[in-house]
Protein backbone atom coordinates (compact mmCIF):
# COMPACT_ATOMS: atom_id res chain seq x y z
CA UNK A 1 0.00 0.00 0.00
CA UNK A 2 3.21 2.16 0.23
CA UNK A 3 3.87 2.55 -3.34
CA UNK A 4 0.42 4.70 -4.70
CA UNK A 5 1.00 6.62 -1.71
CA UNK A 6 4.51 7.10 -2.69
CA UNK A 7 3.47 7.92 -6.37
CA UNK A 8 1.10 10.14 -4.96
CA UNK A 9 3.32 12.44 -2.91
CA UNK A 10 5.97 12.77 -5.84
CA UNK A 11 3.16 13.78 -8.44
CA UNK A 12 2.05 16.06 -6.13
CA UNK A 13 5.58 17.23 -5.52
CA UNK A 14 5.89 17.81 -9.19
CA UNK A 15 2.96 19.30 -10.05
CA UNK A 16 3.61 22.02 -6.92
CA UNK A 17 7.08 22.68 -8.75
CA UNK A 18 5.73 23.07 -11.67
CA UNK A 19 3.11 25.76 -10.33
CA UNK A 20 6.39 27.82 -8.47
CA UNK A 21 8.32 27.82 -12.03
CA UNK A 22 4.79 29.01 -14.04
CA UNK A 23 5.12 26.13 -15.99
CA UNK A 24 2.70 26.58 -18.58
CA UNK A 25 3.21 22.60 -20.13
CA UNK A 26 -0.26 21.65 -19.20
CA UNK A 27 -3.37 23.99 -20.13
CA UNK A 28 -5.51 22.98 -17.16
CA UNK A 29 -3.39 24.37 -15.09
CA UNK A 30 -3.62 27.87 -13.38
CA UNK A 31 -0.57 29.94 -14.26
CA UNK A 32 1.52 31.67 -11.80
CA UNK A 33 0.40 34.92 -12.43
CA UNK A 34 -3.57 34.16 -12.82
CA UNK A 35 -3.95 31.84 -9.38
CA UNK A 36 -2.75 33.95 -6.49
CA UNK A 37 -5.41 37.03 -8.02
CA UNK A 38 -8.09 33.82 -8.25
CA UNK A 39 -7.09 32.89 -4.54
CA UNK A 40 -7.05 36.64 -3.45
CA UNK A 41 -10.44 37.24 -5.10
CA UNK A 42 -11.94 33.76 -3.43
CA UNK A 43 -10.46 34.65 -0.12
CA UNK A 44 -11.94 38.35 -0.04
CA UNK A 45 -15.43 36.54 -0.78
CA UNK A 46 -14.86 33.77 1.61
CA UNK A 47 -13.86 36.36 4.55
CA UNK A 48 -16.68 38.78 4.43
CA UNK A 49 -18.90 35.97 3.87
CA UNK A 50 -17.92 34.41 7.54
CA UNK A 51 -17.99 38.33 9.10
CA UNK A 52 -21.76 38.66 7.69
CA UNK A 53 -22.68 34.87 8.36
CA UNK A 54 -21.16 36.51 12.25
CA UNK A 55 -23.16 39.44 12.06
CA UNK A 56 -26.80 37.48 10.75
CA UNK A 57 -29.63 38.69 12.83
CA UNK A 58 -31.73 36.02 10.85
CA UNK A 59 -32.62 33.25 8.87
CA UNK A 60 -32.56 34.97 5.60
CA UNK A 61 -29.30 36.55 6.09
CA UNK A 62 -27.76 33.37 7.65
CA UNK A 63 -28.68 31.31 4.85
CA UNK A 64 -27.56 33.18 2.04
CA UNK A 65 -23.87 34.24 4.27
CA UNK A 66 -23.66 30.35 4.92
CA UNK A 67 -24.51 29.56 0.98
CA UNK A 68 -21.66 32.28 -0.06
CA UNK A 69 -19.14 30.67 3.07
CA UNK A 70 -19.91 27.12 1.14
CA UNK A 71 -19.37 28.23 -2.46
CA UNK A 72 -16.50 30.14 -1.59
CA UNK A 73 -14.70 27.28 0.21
CA UNK A 74 -15.40 24.86 -2.06
CA UNK A 75 -13.49 27.01 -5.00
CA UNK A 76 -10.59 28.05 -2.94
CA UNK A 77 -9.78 24.22 -2.38
CA UNK A 78 -9.85 23.77 -6.33
CA UNK A 79 -7.57 26.63 -6.16
CA UNK A 80 -5.09 25.69 -3.66
CA UNK A 81 -4.99 21.56 -3.92
CA UNK A 82 -3.02 19.90 -6.53
CA UNK A 83 -5.44 18.94 -9.22
CA UNK A 84 -4.09 14.88 -8.56
CA UNK A 85 -4.57 14.81 -5.10
CA UNK A 86 -8.30 16.77 -5.43
CA UNK A 87 -9.23 14.13 -8.08
CA UNK A 88 -7.90 11.09 -5.51
CA UNK A 89 -9.42 12.39 -2.54
CA UNK A 90 -12.65 12.90 -4.40
CA UNK A 91 -12.59 9.48 -5.58
CA UNK A 92 -12.34 8.41 -2.52
CA UNK A 93 -15.37 10.25 -0.80
CA UNK A 94 -17.58 6.79 -1.39
CA UNK A 95 -16.16 5.80 1.81
CA UNK A 96 -18.39 8.87 3.54
CA UNK A 97 -21.66 7.80 3.11
CA UNK A 98 -20.93 3.98 3.15
CA UNK A 99 -19.67 4.90 6.86
CA UNK A 100 -22.60 6.85 7.70
CA UNK A 101 -24.86 4.03 6.51
CA UNK A 102 -23.07 1.65 8.17
CA UNK A 103 -22.58 3.17 11.95
CA UNK A 104 -26.19 4.59 11.57
CA UNK A 105 -27.75 0.84 10.57
CA UNK A 106 -26.10 -0.63 13.53
CA UNK A 107 -27.20 1.91 16.22
CA UNK A 108 -24.31 3.02 17.36
CA UNK A 109 -25.62 6.83 17.91
CA UNK A 110 -28.33 5.38 20.14
CA UNK A 111 -26.20 3.01 21.80
CA UNK A 112 -23.63 6.53 22.80
CA UNK A 113 -27.36 8.01 23.57
CA UNK A 114 -27.75 5.25 26.44
CA UNK A 115 -24.61 6.21 27.88
CA UNK A 116 -24.51 6.76 31.97
CA UNK A 117 -21.64 8.61 31.88
CA UNK A 118 -22.72 12.30 33.40
CA UNK A 119 -20.82 13.72 30.55
CA UNK A 120 -22.13 11.02 27.75
CA UNK A 121 -18.87 9.51 26.80
CA UNK A 122 -18.34 6.08 26.27
CA UNK A 123 -15.57 3.84 25.35
CA UNK A 124 -15.47 1.55 21.55
CA UNK A 125 -15.04 -1.56 24.13
CA UNK A 126 -18.54 -0.42 25.79
CA UNK A 127 -20.02 -0.02 22.56
CA UNK A 128 -18.78 -3.50 21.17
CA UNK A 129 -20.63 -4.96 24.51
CA UNK A 130 -24.14 -3.69 23.45
CA UNK A 131 -24.26 -4.05 19.90
CA UNK A 132 -21.44 -6.35 19.32
CA UNK A 133 -19.32 -4.50 16.68
CA UNK A 134 -15.77 -5.15 17.41
CA UNK A 135 -14.30 -1.91 19.36
CA UNK A 136 -11.03 -2.01 16.43
CA UNK A 137 -14.25 -1.21 14.14
CA UNK A 138 -16.31 0.89 16.47
CA UNK A 139 -13.15 3.25 16.71
CA UNK A 140 -12.33 3.48 12.68
CA UNK A 141 -16.11 4.35 12.07
CA UNK A 142 -15.95 6.93 14.33
CA UNK A 143 -12.39 8.48 14.29
CA UNK A 144 -13.57 8.80 10.67
CA UNK A 145 -16.69 10.43 10.60
CA UNK A 146 -15.55 12.64 13.47
CA UNK A 147 -13.46 14.47 11.00
CA UNK A 148 -16.29 15.43 9.57
CA UNK A 149 -18.03 16.74 12.85
CA UNK A 150 -19.94 13.77 13.50
CA UNK A 151 -19.28 12.22 16.82
CA UNK A 152 -16.18 13.79 18.83
CA UNK A 153 -13.20 11.68 20.31
CA UNK A 154 -12.47 12.48 23.66
CA UNK A 155 -10.21 10.22 25.30
CA UNK A 156 -8.17 7.61 22.99
CA UNK A 157 -11.27 5.59 21.77
CA UNK A 158 -14.03 7.10 23.92
CA UNK A 159 -16.61 8.87 21.91
CA UNK A 160 -19.50 11.48 22.47
CA UNK A 161 -21.92 12.67 20.57
CA UNK A 162 -22.13 16.43 18.72
CA UNK A 163 -24.89 18.34 17.36
CA UNK A 164 -24.64 15.95 14.04
CA UNK A 165 -24.49 12.61 15.32
CA UNK A 166 -26.96 13.32 18.19
CA UNK A 167 -29.38 13.78 14.87
CA UNK A 168 -28.25 10.11 13.82
CA UNK A 169 -29.98 8.93 17.03
CA UNK A 170 -33.75 7.45 15.95
CA UNK A 171 -35.07 7.81 19.59
CA UNK A 172 -35.39 4.43 19.76
CA UNK A 173 -34.24 2.37 22.36
CA UNK A 174 -31.30 -0.13 21.22
CA UNK A 175 -33.63 -3.26 21.98
CA UNK A 176 -36.26 -1.92 19.69
CA UNK A 177 -33.67 -1.67 16.69
CA UNK A 178 -32.09 -4.90 17.58
CA UNK A 179 -35.70 -6.58 16.99
CA UNK A 180 -36.41 -4.86 13.62
CA UNK A 181 -33.51 -4.21 12.05
CA UNK A 182 -35.18 -3.26 8.41
CA UNK A 183 -38.17 -1.54 9.15
CA UNK A 184 -37.38 -0.02 11.99
CA UNK A 185 -36.29 3.12 10.08
CA UNK A 186 -40.01 3.72 10.24
CA UNK A 187 -41.01 4.02 13.71
CA UNK A 188 -38.23 6.71 14.67
CA UNK A 189 -36.82 10.42 13.86
CA UNK A 190 -36.78 11.00 10.04
CA UNK A 191 -33.25 11.81 9.69
CA UNK A 192 -31.97 7.94 10.03
CA UNK A 193 -34.68 6.57 7.77
CA UNK A 194 -33.53 9.15 5.10
CA UNK A 195 -29.88 7.82 5.42
CA UNK A 196 -31.00 4.37 5.37
CA UNK A 197 -32.80 5.20 1.94
CA UNK A 198 -30.21 7.22 0.61
CA UNK A 199 -27.13 5.47 1.23
CA UNK A 200 -28.34 1.66 0.79
CA UNK A 201 -30.72 1.99 -2.22
CA UNK A 202 -29.42 5.20 -3.25
CA UNK A 203 -25.17 4.18 -2.78
CA UNK A 204 -25.94 0.42 -4.21
CA UNK A 205 -26.85 2.11 -7.38
CA UNK A 206 -24.48 4.61 -7.43
CA UNK A 207 -21.89 1.47 -7.16
CA UNK A 208 -23.54 0.20 -10.22
CA UNK A 209 -23.78 2.81 -12.29
CA UNK A 210 -20.06 2.82 -13.62
CA UNK A 211 -20.81 -0.74 -15.04
CA UNK A 212 -24.37 -0.39 -15.61
CA UNK A 213 -23.55 2.57 -17.91
CA UNK A 214 -21.03 0.57 -20.34
CA UNK A 215 -24.44 -1.60 -21.68
CA UNK A 216 -26.21 0.45 -23.68
CA UNK A 217 -29.55 -1.03 -22.40
CA UNK A 218 -28.77 1.09 -19.43
CA UNK A 219 -26.76 3.84 -21.11
CA UNK A 220 -29.51 4.85 -23.72
CA UNK A 221 -32.66 3.69 -22.04
CA UNK A 222 -35.22 6.54 -20.14
CA UNK A 223 -37.48 4.22 -18.43
CA UNK A 224 -37.59 3.86 -14.79
CA UNK A 225 -37.03 -0.25 -15.25
CA UNK A 226 -33.79 0.18 -16.42
CA UNK A 227 -31.42 1.82 -14.26
CA UNK A 228 -28.59 1.22 -12.05
CA UNK A 229 -30.70 0.10 -9.50
CA UNK A 230 -32.57 -2.85 -11.59
CA UNK A 231 -29.13 -3.58 -12.16
CA UNK A 232 -27.58 -4.20 -9.11
CA UNK A 233 -30.66 -5.20 -7.29
CA UNK A 234 -31.28 -7.62 -10.14
CA UNK A 235 -34.98 -6.74 -10.68
CA UNK A 236 -37.06 -5.91 -13.42
CA UNK A 237 -39.78 -3.71 -11.50
CA UNK A 238 -39.62 -0.02 -11.01
CA UNK A 239 -38.15 1.54 -7.56
CA UNK A 240 -41.19 2.36 -6.16
CA UNK A 241 -42.77 -1.12 -7.14
CA UNK A 242 -39.84 -2.73 -5.55
CA UNK A 243 -39.84 -0.66 -2.33
CA UNK A 244 -43.63 -2.02 -1.89
CA UNK A 245 -42.55 -5.85 -2.31
CA UNK A 246 -39.95 -5.32 0.52
CA UNK A 247 -42.05 -3.71 2.57
CA UNK A 248 -39.47 -0.88 2.93
CA UNK A 249 -41.77 2.24 1.54
CA UNK A 250 -42.46 3.12 4.83
CA UNK A 251 -38.45 3.50 5.87
CA UNK A 252 -38.76 5.88 2.96
CA UNK A 253 -41.76 7.79 3.91
CA UNK A 254 -40.14 8.38 7.02
CA UNK A 255 -37.19 9.47 5.44
CA UNK A 256 -38.94 12.02 3.24
CA UNK A 257 -41.08 13.23 6.20
CA UNK A 258 -37.64 15.15 7.83
CA UNK A 259 -37.98 17.62 4.12
CA UNK A 260 -41.21 18.93 5.93
CA UNK A 261 -40.07 18.35 9.66
CA UNK A 262 -39.39 22.24 10.97
CA UNK A 263 -37.75 21.21 13.94
CA UNK A 264 -35.43 19.31 12.36
CA UNK A 265 -34.65 21.58 9.38
CA UNK A 266 -36.71 24.82 10.35
CA UNK A 267 -34.44 26.46 7.13
CA UNK A 268 -35.72 24.61 4.52
CA UNK A 269 -39.13 23.74 2.70
CA UNK A 270 -40.70 27.41 4.11
CA UNK A 271 -43.99 27.31 2.08
CA UNK A 272 -45.08 30.38 3.38
CA UNK A 273 -43.34 32.01 0.59
CA UNK A 274 -46.71 31.36 -1.53
CA UNK A 275 -49.28 33.90 -1.01
CA UNK A 276 -51.65 31.08 0.57
CA UNK A 277 -54.02 33.81 2.34
CA UNK A 278 -54.91 34.96 -0.84
CA UNK A 279 -56.97 32.09 -2.24
CA UNK A 280 -61.07 32.27 -1.51
CA UNK A 281 -62.19 30.74 1.96
CA UNK A 282 -63.33 26.89 1.55
CA UNK A 283 -60.82 26.48 -0.89
CA UNK A 284 -59.55 22.74 -2.06
CA UNK A 285 -56.14 22.01 -2.53
CA UNK A 286 -55.21 18.60 -3.67
CA UNK A 287 -51.57 17.24 -2.66
CA UNK A 288 -50.90 15.19 -5.91
CA UNK A 289 -48.92 12.09 -4.79
CA UNK A 290 -48.04 13.59 -1.37
CA UNK A 291 -47.39 10.73 0.78
CA UNK A 292 -48.72 11.33 4.16
CA UNK A 293 -49.36 14.83 3.51
CA UNK A 294 -46.44 15.92 5.25
CA UNK A 295 -46.25 18.69 3.13
CA UNK A 296 -49.84 20.11 4.07
CA UNK A 297 -49.49 19.70 7.58
CA UNK A 298 -47.01 22.95 6.99
CA UNK A 299 -49.39 24.68 4.58
CA UNK A 300 -52.75 24.06 6.90
CA UNK A 301 -52.26 27.26 9.22
CA UNK A 302 -51.25 29.27 6.15
CA UNK A 303 -54.07 28.70 4.15
CA UNK A 304 -57.79 30.49 4.43
CA UNK A 305 -60.74 29.51 6.70
CA UNK A 306 -62.11 26.13 5.68
CA UNK A 307 -59.60 25.41 3.52
CA UNK A 308 -60.10 21.39 2.67
CA UNK A 309 -57.12 19.15 1.58
CA UNK A 310 -57.09 16.51 0.02
CA UNK A 311 -54.40 14.14 0.14
CA UNK A 312 -53.59 11.54 -2.66
CA UNK A 313 -51.36 8.73 -2.51
CA UNK A 314 -50.95 5.34 -4.47
CA UNK A 315 -49.87 3.49 -1.61
CA UNK A 316 -52.01 1.61 0.66
CA UNK A 317 -49.30 1.45 3.63
CA UNK A 318 -48.50 5.02 3.31
CA UNK A 319 -52.06 5.65 3.27
CA UNK A 320 -52.65 3.69 6.50
CA UNK A 321 -49.57 5.24 7.98
CA UNK A 322 -50.92 8.46 7.05
CA UNK A 323 -53.67 8.36 9.51
CA UNK A 324 -50.93 8.21 12.32
CA UNK A 325 -49.45 10.92 10.96
CA UNK A 326 -52.36 13.55 10.97
CA UNK A 327 -53.67 11.57 14.32
CA UNK A 328 -50.08 12.86 15.84
CA UNK A 329 -49.94 16.82 14.42
CA UNK A 330 -53.77 17.50 14.05
CA UNK A 331 -56.16 15.12 16.01
CA UNK A 332 -59.65 16.28 14.07
CA UNK A 333 -58.02 17.03 11.16
CA UNK A 334 -59.33 13.79 9.60
CA UNK A 335 -62.28 13.07 11.26
CA UNK A 336 -63.51 16.43 10.45
CA UNK A 337 -62.78 16.31 6.91
CA UNK A 338 -60.32 19.05 7.01
CA UNK A 339 -58.30 16.34 5.50
CA UNK A 340 -59.45 13.62 3.51
CA UNK A 341 -56.63 10.84 2.54
CA UNK A 342 -57.45 9.67 -1.02
CA UNK A 343 -55.98 6.59 -3.36
CA UNK A 344 -55.07 7.79 -6.63
CA UNK A 345 -52.62 6.93 -9.19
CA UNK A 346 -51.62 10.22 -10.79
CA UNK A 347 -50.78 8.41 -14.05
CA UNK A 348 -54.84 8.04 -14.24
CA UNK A 349 -57.29 11.01 -15.11
CA UNK A 350 -57.82 13.40 -11.37
CA UNK A 351 -60.99 13.15 -10.04
CA UNK A 352 -60.99 16.11 -7.87
CA UNK A 353 -62.25 19.01 -10.44
CA UNK A 354 -61.79 22.64 -9.86
CA UNK A 355 -59.67 22.78 -7.46
CA UNK A 356 -58.03 26.07 -6.01
CA UNK A 357 -54.34 24.26 -5.74
CA UNK A 358 -53.08 21.48 -7.10
CA UNK A 359 -50.01 20.91 -5.11
CA UNK A 360 -46.68 18.50 -6.59
CA UNK A 361 -43.72 18.51 -4.63
CA UNK A 362 -41.41 15.59 -5.62
CA UNK A 363 -43.01 14.04 -7.96
CA UNK A 364 -42.21 14.83 -11.25
CA UNK A 365 -38.39 14.43 -10.89
CA UNK A 366 -39.04 10.75 -10.95
CA UNK A 367 -40.34 10.82 -14.71
CA UNK A 368 -39.10 11.24 -17.86
CA UNK A 369 -40.78 14.45 -19.96
CA UNK A 370 -42.90 13.00 -22.11
CA UNK A 371 -44.21 10.78 -18.78
CA UNK A 372 -44.71 14.01 -16.76
CA UNK A 373 -46.23 15.83 -19.74
CA UNK A 374 -48.93 13.80 -19.60
CA UNK A 375 -49.66 13.57 -15.48
CA UNK A 376 -50.25 17.26 -16.15
CA UNK A 377 -52.23 16.73 -18.94
CA UNK A 378 -54.79 14.72 -16.52
CA UNK A 379 -54.49 18.14 -13.89
CA UNK A 380 -55.29 20.37 -16.99
CA UNK A 381 -58.33 18.57 -17.92
CA UNK A 382 -59.84 18.76 -14.37
CA UNK A 383 -58.47 22.50 -13.60
CA UNK A 384 -60.58 25.50 -14.32
CA UNK A 385 -59.56 28.97 -15.15
CA UNK A 386 -59.14 30.02 -11.53
CA UNK A 387 -57.03 27.19 -10.56
CA UNK A 388 -53.50 27.05 -10.11
CA UNK A 389 -50.82 24.39 -10.70
CA UNK A 390 -47.84 24.49 -7.68
CA UNK A 391 -44.93 22.46 -8.68
CA UNK A 392 -42.45 21.95 -5.75
CA UNK A 393 -38.85 21.13 -6.50
CA UNK A 394 -35.33 21.65 -6.66
CA UNK A 395 -34.88 23.96 -9.75
CA UNK A 396 -31.41 23.95 -11.00
CA UNK A 397 -29.46 26.46 -11.65
CA UNK A 398 -26.22 27.05 -14.56
CA UNK A 399 -22.83 27.17 -13.18
CA UNK A 400 -21.92 29.56 -16.08
CA UNK A 401 -22.34 32.87 -15.48
CA UNK A 402 -23.49 34.19 -18.93
CA UNK A 403 -26.79 32.36 -19.45
CA UNK A 404 -27.55 34.30 -23.15
CA UNK A 405 -31.06 34.88 -23.86
CA UNK A 406 -32.61 32.12 -21.02
CA UNK A 407 -33.80 35.58 -19.25
CA UNK A 408 -35.96 37.08 -21.68
CA UNK A 409 -39.14 36.38 -21.55
CA UNK A 410 -38.98 34.46 -18.21
CA UNK A 411 -41.38 35.13 -15.16
CA UNK A 412 -40.36 36.53 -11.71
CA UNK A 413 -38.13 34.66 -9.42
CA UNK A 414 -37.27 31.78 -12.84
CA UNK A 415 -33.39 32.67 -12.16
CA UNK A 416 -31.60 33.55 -9.33
CA UNK A 417 -29.00 36.03 -8.58
CA UNK A 418 -25.55 34.37 -9.39
CA UNK A 419 -23.03 34.00 -7.19
CA UNK A 420 -19.94 36.59 -7.37
CA UNK A 421 -17.61 35.76 -9.91
CA UNK A 422 -15.01 33.99 -9.95
CA UNK A 423 -17.07 31.03 -8.06
CA UNK A 424 -19.60 29.71 -9.87
CA UNK A 425 -22.70 31.10 -10.84
CA UNK A 426 -24.92 28.61 -8.95
CA UNK A 427 -22.66 28.11 -5.85
CA UNK A 428 -20.80 25.28 -7.03
CA UNK A 429 -20.09 23.12 -3.75
CA UNK A 430 -23.25 25.04 -2.41
CA UNK A 431 -25.68 23.38 -4.85
CA UNK A 432 -23.68 20.01 -4.72
CA UNK A 433 -26.74 18.43 -2.30
CA UNK A 434 -28.32 19.12 -5.39
CA UNK A 435 -26.40 17.62 -7.92
CA UNK A 436 -25.89 14.78 -5.95
CA UNK A 437 -29.64 14.20 -5.58
CA UNK A 438 -29.76 14.53 -9.91
CA UNK A 439 -27.43 11.63 -9.61
CA UNK A 440 -29.64 10.06 -7.55
CA UNK A 441 -32.55 9.94 -9.67
CA UNK A 442 -30.80 8.92 -12.51
CA UNK A 443 -29.42 5.72 -10.65
CA UNK A 444 -32.54 4.48 -9.25
CA UNK A 445 -35.29 5.98 -11.53
CA UNK A 446 -34.04 7.43 -14.47
CA UNK A 447 -35.67 10.74 -13.28
CA UNK A 448 -34.12 14.49 -13.35
CA UNK A 449 -33.24 17.19 -11.48
CA UNK A 450 -34.30 19.81 -13.79
CA UNK A 451 -34.11 23.67 -14.69
CA UNK A 452 -36.29 26.41 -14.96
CA UNK A 453 -36.45 25.90 -18.93
CA UNK A 454 -37.10 22.20 -18.34
CA UNK A 455 -39.86 22.84 -16.45
CA UNK A 456 -41.34 25.65 -18.30
CA UNK A 457 -41.04 23.38 -21.72
CA UNK A 458 -43.10 20.41 -19.82
CA UNK A 459 -45.63 22.42 -18.42
CA UNK A 460 -46.25 24.38 -21.65
CA UNK A 461 -47.01 21.37 -23.54
CA UNK A 462 -49.39 20.07 -21.03
CA UNK A 463 -51.46 23.24 -21.52
CA UNK A 464 -49.70 25.08 -18.51
CA UNK A 465 -48.38 28.55 -18.26
CA UNK A 466 -45.57 29.61 -15.93
CA UNK A 467 -47.09 32.20 -13.83
CA UNK A 468 -44.40 32.67 -11.20
CA UNK A 469 -41.50 30.85 -9.42
CA UNK A 470 -41.44 31.52 -5.53
CA UNK A 471 -38.35 30.82 -3.24
CA UNK A 472 -38.85 28.65 -0.27
CA UNK A 473 -35.14 29.92 1.36
CA UNK A 474 -32.14 31.97 0.78
CA UNK A 475 -30.46 28.01 1.36
CA UNK A 476 -32.39 25.60 -0.85
CA UNK A 477 -32.86 25.04 -4.29
CA UNK A 478 -36.18 23.70 -3.63
CA UNK A 479 -38.59 26.20 -5.14
CA UNK A 480 -42.44 26.74 -6.09
CA UNK A 481 -43.31 26.97 -9.47
CA UNK A 482 -46.76 28.55 -9.99
CA UNK A 483 -48.66 27.87 -13.42
CA UNK A 484 -52.23 28.53 -14.65
CA UNK A 485 -54.36 26.98 -17.15
CA UNK A 486 -53.81 28.07 -20.91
Amino acid sequence: MLQPLVFRVRLTCNELQLRRSGSRSLSQRLTASETPSEITQVSNILTKSLAALGAASNEKDRAKAFTTVQAAYGKLETLVVPPSLLLQQISMTYQLPMVLGTVNDLGIAEVISESTDPKGRMSSKDIEKRCGVPAGKVSRFLRFLAGRGIFEEVAPDVWTHTKASRLLDSGLSYEEIARDPIHRFAKGAPIPAWISHTVEQGGMAAVSMVTALREDKYKKSEEVFETPFNKIYDTDVPFWQWLEQEGRVLNMTKGFEMNNTRNVSPQFFDFSYYPWRDLPENSTIVDVGGGVGSAMAIVLPLAPKGTKFIVQDLSYPVLEHAKTFWAERDSTAVQEGRVVLQRHDFHQPQPVKGAAVYFMRFILHDWKDETCIEILKHLHHTANEESRLLIVEAVIAHACHDIGSLTEGAVEGAYPTPMPEPLPANGGRAAEFEASFDMHMMNVLNGVERTYEQFRQIAEKAGWKPQKVYQTDELSSLKILEFVKV
